[in-house]
């Protein structure tokens, strides 16, 4: 991770575009999204593919700005990231799940 945030801020000196992220990354991230989704507060809904993506697409976004000078722990960084993207959908679903009841009720 710190070779590659090298790279991100190399190619950031010279007006270019951030290096993509390694395949070994992508591994690590679906990894620890599979693993978190069986936490006992996320293991029973439904939209659980959601979740995953949805914690992916997050750790994808926010990698540059993880900061080896601050922590040497990637790990408690993105698994951080990947928790708030969980929430965030599950909140999502949530206010969604609300308008179609009312949607529901007002029909019927």
């Amino acid at each position: 991770m710190t070779k590659w945030k090298q790279r991100v801020l190399d190619a950031r000196e010279v007006e270019e575009d951030d290096p993509p992220s390694t395949e070994f990354m992508g591994e690590c991230f679906l990894k620890i999204c599979e693993h978190l989704i069986m936490r006992p507060n996320f293991i029973n809904y439904t939209f659980r593919d959601d979740l995953i993506s949805d914690g992916i697409e997050n750790c994808l976004l926010y990698a540059h700005n993880f900061n080896p000078e601050k922590s040497k722990n990637p790990f408690s960084y993105f698994t951080q990231i990947i928790h708030h993207a969980y929430v965030r959908r599950i909140v999502k679903e949530r206010k969604l799940m609300h308008i179609k009841y009312l949607f529901v009720e007002r029909s019927g």
